[in-house]
């Protein structure tokens, strides 16, 4: 299950990617995505060993996919509920590698509506059109 388009691709994260997520989100004590990323969280470096304790999180998570670009993962898109009774969902899309920033692959994923896919929502799919809001 996923989405590709050309060298873009979106799908689950697998066991094989924690390596490569690890050392985009934590290895690094200040990493640069985190300086423009929303500022409600504090980011702690964490081993790669302590970040393996949680990888349950991370694989084949229907709340958390790897964004790919030729084969390497570059980032990921999440969403949890703030209060699922309200309909009331976060989500995010991060491009932690700044070598791939401004590539138009966020938009791409949200424009193409592959986003709202993945997004157990209470809508009609027929009512989100992509390039439109919610």
């Amino acid at each position: 299950m996923g989405y590709q388009e050309n060298e873009l691709r979106l799908r689950p994260i697998e066991y094989e990617d924690l390596k490569s997520l690890w050392e985009h989100i934590y290895k690094e004590e200040s990493p640069e995505w985190k300086k423009w990323d929303a500022p409600y969280y504090e980011l702690k470096q964490i081993s790669y060993e302590e970040f393996l304790t949680n990888k349950d999180d991370y694989v084949d998570s229907e709340q958390r996919w790897a964004i790919e670009v030729n084969g390497e993962v570059i980032g990921t898109v999440g969403y949890y509920w703030e209060h699922e009774p309200s309909k009331w969902l976060e989500m995010g899309i991060v491009i932690y590698d700044p070598k791939y920033w401004n590539g138009g692959y966020g938009k791409r994923l949200s424009v193409c509506g592959q986003i709202i896919c993945l997004i157990p929502c209470h809508w009609p799919v027929s009512a989100i059109q992509p390039g439109q809001g919610m």
